[in-house]
């Protein structure tokens, strides 16, 4: 349990238990149970207790047990021991606890020398991890920024541009008028004029 609690504690996170009641002929047995139940490895990282509900006698083969599993909240089983248990058959009352304060709780099962060492390995891990958390939260929030200034400059780059290209439109003189909006109209023009300049002849010789 103290291995389950520490690990809990220097990684930051919550540990989170499971309790159930667990019908077997010994406490062992009882975990054991639990265990394949929960589908997790009890010799690493899971702690498991067992304790009888009532004083076993000794016509009875097999006695109620009040069976409970210790995990790390962050421990990738421990999302599904609650469905995995359900599906069993067992359906555990599931708390999740402060580690730093089950850590303290279990003082009185260590020497004192034994305890602070493990207090001190624990809370400092704890910090660095909890530091390495903020600066990485730190980081990601500085590149968000960093993004939303690069697209406020690439925005604000877009309206110069644009504004530029109005001015240029608003200062740019018109092109002159064209003497002749299109061939047909041209062509128009010079036989107009060679009709006057027939009509004018034709004047002269009659004069």
């Amino acid at each position: 349990e103290v291995g389950v609690v520490a690990a809990a504690a220097a990684a930051g996170g919550n540990l989170k238990t499971f309790s159930a009641s667990i019908t077997a002929s010994d406490a062992t047995a009882a975990c054991a149970q639990m265990c394949t139940a929960a589908k997790v490895d009890c010799a690493n990282n899971v702690m498991c207790d067992a304790k009888p509900k009532l004083a076993a006698t000794r016509h009875l083969l097999a006695s109620e047990f009040t069976t409970i599993l210790v995990i790390s909240a962050d421990a990738s089983e421990a999302s599904s021991v609650e469905s995995d248990l359900k599906a069993a058959g067992t359906t555990p009352t599931v708390t999740v606890e402060d580690p730093i304060t089950r850590l303290y709780s279990l003082a009185q099962y260590l020497s004192v020398a034994d305890f602070e060492s493990l207090r001190s390995t624990t809370l400092a891990a704890s910090t660095s991890k909890k530091e390495s958390d903020e600066a990485s939260e730190a980081a990601v929030a500085a590149e968000k920024d960093s993004a939303a200034a690069e697209l406020a400059a690439g925005v604000a780059a877009a309206n110069v541009t644009a504004a530029e290209i109005a001015l240029i439109k608003s200062t740019t003189p018109s092109p002159p008028p064209r003497l002749f909006d299109d061939e047909s109209s041209a062509l128009a023009s010079v036989v107009w004029c060679r009709l006057i300049g027939v009509t004018f002849v034709v004047m002269l010789f009659m004069y």
